[in-house]
């Protein structure tokens, strides 16, 4: 299995925006996650006409846990969101956003 993959709404909209959501799931699959507050992130700009809406059917949205949201909300400690999984059994990919002029 792979190991997950979260993305925050830069990636979800840089992707959607250049119509290459394929490319993320290409190389990660069912791996692939959002959270809910990226997601909700992501629908305003489909809901502002800014995004196409059906880019991400499907996506997989994990809920954080209290101390997830406490630790993303916190400007000493958001420089990465790593979500609740044990590291020993399954590290995380960190995220990468490729930019495209």
């Amino acid at each position: 299995m792979s190991r997950p993959v979260v993305l925050d709404n830069t990636l979800l909209s840089n992707f959607a925006s250049v119509r290459r959501v394929d490319l993320v799931l290409q190389l990660w699959g069912e791996a692939v996650y959002t959270t809910p507050a990226a997601f909700a992130e992501y629908e305003a700009g489909v809901a502002g006409g800014l995004l196409p809406k059906d880019a991400w059917v499907g996506l997989s949205i994990l809920t954080l846990s209290d101390e997830e949201t406490a630790f993303a909300a916190n400007p000493r400690t958001c420089g990465a969101l790593y979500v609740g999984h044990d590291f020993a059994k399954q590290p995380i990919t960190p995220t990468l956003t490729i930019c495209r002029r």
